[in-house]
């Protein structure tokens, strides 16, 4: 899934540039408790913007579409 999502990113032109590890944490962790997650069997979703969880909250330039981080 990550190749495919810095595929797309590359293809829109958007940066590629990741955040650090320890931030990517701290952004899944306020996701895990977000009432607009929804769990699949593979990965979580956000019910309010639609992205795969775990790949958003790993690049600089995508924040939450509520505001979170």
């Amino acid at each position: 899934m990550s190749l495919l999502f810095d595929a797309f990113k590359f293809l829109k032109g958007d940066s590629t540039g990741k955040v650090s590890e320890e931030k990517k944490l701290q952004r899944l962790d306020i996701c895990k408790k977000c009432p607009y997650k929804i769990t699949t069997v593979n990965f979580e979703i956000c019910d309010f913007c639609g992205c795969v969880v775990e790949e958003k909250t790993k690049y600089k330039d995508e924040k939450c579409p509520i505001n979170k981080w």
